[in-house]
């Protein structure tokens, strides 16, 4: 193009003198005219030539700067995502005594941590998610409407598993488990080893007091971490691992089978933790196998006057919540937003918890 202008410029001053000479012929007095004609017709010849330059330049810089990034977009001229606030190698606190699985990098990829019993947690970020029941879900009871965004403003680490008979015992020195070698349901699992089956039989009251008193170990306090039960929005967060779906995994009920113990296919009995497929963020069990106790008192009616940031349920209540169905639960109660209710003294067979840890 660069010729093409510089062409251009050359002629049309050629073409400027001949049109004088042909016009005026040589007389003195008009060869300055033409002179003058010949130069205009030269100059926007190279007015040309710099604005092909000019426009080359831009455009080289422009493909330069999709390859290579701008600093707020990405190579295909996608906006470039904001960098995560944290990563997967920062500490809790340098000396709690905490083993670490470092995932790296990633923006929002849970840290597991174990405590001083084996105990595994997950940390989770502080997020916003969609609490409830989609209208599309058939299978939906109406405490769990109307769904809400409900935001969680500080990060959280919630057990990989329910407790397990085992770090129960280690605890309160008790095992009131029905599905164990001195429970009431000790036929089915006579000859097993029950330590890493869920605790189950455990009152509201009762996983309290087993979070106090894990709180109150030597080793435990000396690191400032506490324990308490989740909140139900905690809960269910963490289950649905970012899904809009009415189980953690998708939709389809007859998949459940490979991330969970129920009715189908748990033989009336509950089974050692860990066995079946874990969600997006690592959590085992969060479908299933025991009833899981959260801090909540119950209320039908929360969803549609209760706090859409760090909610706690109603201040009194004559239930506690539970969460995640069980060994004996059909589908529509294992689903991620299904709720359930007993007094905090009920004892049930098919009924757990599991622990969120605090750092001081």
């Amino acid at each position: 193009m660069e010729s093409f202008g510089l062409w251009f410029g050359i002629i049309s001053g050629v073409i400027g003198v001949a049109a004088s000479i042909q016009q005026f012929g040589w007389e003195k007095p008009l060869k300055i005219s033409a002179l003058v004609i010949a130069l205009c017709c030269g100059l926007l010849g190279i007015i040309y030539i710099g604005t092909e330059l000019f426009q080359k330049t831009a455009a080289s810089a422009a493909q330069e700067s999709r390859a290579l990034g701008d600093g707020t977009k990405t190579g295909d001229g996608k906006p470039r995502p904001e960098p995560s606030a944290r990563s997967g190698k920062e500490s809790l606190r340098p000396d709690d005594g905490f083993h670490r699985v470092e995932p790296g990098d990633e923006p929002n990829q849970p840290v597991e941590i174990v405590n001083s019993l084996g105990m595994r947690f997950v940390r989770l970020d502080a997020g916003k998610f969609r609490m409830g029941s989609r209208k599309s879900d058939v299978e939906r009871w109406p405490s769990e409407e109307p769904p809400r965004e409900v935001e969680l403003s500080q990060p959280f680490c919630l057990g990989k598993f329910p407790v397990t008979q085992d770090q129960y015992r280690s605890v309160t020195g008790a095992n009131p488990s029905c599905f164990s070698a001195d429970g009431k349901g000790n036929e089915p699992v006579a000859g097993l080893d029950t330590n890493d089956f869920p605790v189950d039989s455990v009152s509201w009251v009762e996983a309290m007091a087993f979070c106090r008193q894990l709180s109150n170990l030597p080793v435990e306090k000396a690191a400032g971490r506490k324990y308490t039960l989740p909140t139900e929005a905690q809960r269910e967060y963490a289950c649905r691992a970012s899904a809009k779906t009415a189980f953690s995994f998708g939709d389809d009920a007859k998949q459940l089978g490979a991330h969970c113990w129920f009715a189908d296919n748990s033989e009336q009995m509950t089974h050692p933790v860990g066995k079946k497929k874990p969600n997006a963020w690592g959590f085992h069990d969060m479908h299933g196998l025991v009833w899981e106790w959260c801090s909540d008192w119950y209320d039908k009616d929360s969803y549609k006057e209760g706090n859409r940031k760090n909610p706690a349920g109603p201040d009194t209540g004559l239930y506690r919540v539970l969460r995640g169905g069980s060994w004996c639960s059909e589908p529509r109660d294992c689903r991620s937003a299904s709720r359930f209710r007993l007094k905090p003294d009920d004892h049930l067979y098919n009924v757990g918890f599991r622990v969120v840890l605090t750092i001081d």
